[in-house]
C-alpha cells in the first residue's frame, strides 16, 4: 500500500469511489472536500462515463469557487467534450473566462447558452455582464432588456441595466431602474420623494415609466448575477 499524489493506491490502482464521494461531488458546499470527492469519482475506472462527465463539471464549479479559474476551465472542457450542449458546463466555463478577463470567450459560451436556452433570463443576464465588462454597452443593454422581458422581477438584470444607462449618460432612466430594484428587494414601499419634495408613488411593475429625477435613491455599485 502506498501514497501517490495524495491518493491512496492498492496494487497500483486507485481505490474505488464510494457513494459518499458521489454525493459529496454533487452537493458538498466545502470546495476542498468537493474537489477531493470529485477527483476520486473521476479517477475510479469503474465510474460510468456520464457520471464522470458530471464529476468534471462539479469539480470545475468547486475550482471556480476557490478562484482557480484555469483548473475550472480545464474541467469544464472535459465535461463539454462529452456533451457540447451541457448548459451548466457552458455557464461555468463562461463565468470562469469572464473572471480571467477573457470576455470574448465568455461571450461565446454565453451565446451558445442563449441558443440552447433562449427563454433563460439568467443566460441573457450573464452574457450582458460579459459585454458590460468588455465595455460594449449596446449589446449589454439589449441582453439585460431581454432578461427583464422574460422575467420582469429579475432584480439582477434591472440593476445591471441601470448601470448601463448611467454609463450611457441617461441618469433619469438609470435612477428609475434603481428605484425598481429597491422596491423589488423590499427596501422601499413604492413611495419616494421627488426633487420638489412632494411624494412620488410608483406604479405597478415593471416601474419603467414615471417622473424623475428622484432623490434618495442610488444605483447599486456592483453588478448582480
Amino acid at each position: 500500500m502506498a501514497f501517490a499524489a495524495g491518493v491512496l493506491y492498492l496494487s497500483g490502482q486507485a481505490l474505488a469511489a464510494t457513494e459518499e464521494d458521489r454525493r459529496g461531488c454533487a452537493s458538498e458546499h466545502n470546495a476542498d472536500i468537493r474537489i477531493g470527492a470529485c477527483t476520486r469519482v473521476i479517477e475510479d475506472k469503474t465510474t460510468a462515463p456520464a457520471v464522470r462527465t458530471m464529476a468534471f463539471r462539479d469539480r470545475g464549479v468547486a475550482y471556480a469557487n476557490k478562484g482557480l479559474q484555469e483548473l475550472a476551465i480545464a474541467d469544464f472542457d472535459e465535461a463539454l467534450k462529452a456533451d457540447a450542449k451541457d448548459p451548466a458546463a457552458l455557464s461555468g466555463r463562461g463565468k470562469a473566462y469572464q473572471a480571467r478577463g477573457q470576455y470574448d470567450r465568455a461571450i461565446a459560451d454565453f451565446s451558445a447558452l442563449v441558443r440552447l436556452l433562449p427563454g433563460s433570463e439568467r443566460a441573457h443576464n450573464d452574457r450582458g455582464l460579459a459585454y458590460l465588462h468588455k465595455g460594449e454597452l449596446g449589446p449589454a443593454l439589449a441582453d439585460f432588456e431581454r432578461a427583464i422581458a422574460i422575467n420582469t422581477t429579475y432584480v439582477g438584470a434591472r440593476n445591471n441595466r441601470a448601470v448601463v444607462l448611467a454609463r450611457q449618460g441617461k441618469p433619469d432612466l438609470a435612477i428609475a431602474g434603481a428605484v425598481s430594484v429597491y422596491v423589488l428587494l423590499g427596501k422601499g414601499d413604492g413611495t419616494f420623494t421627488a426633487a420638489n419634495g412632494s411624494p412620488l408613488h410608483l406604479p405597478s411593475p415593471p416601474y419603467d415609466d414615471f417622473p424623475s429625477p428622484i432623490t434618495g435613491v442610488r444605483i447599486w455599485s456592483s453588478f448582480m448575477p
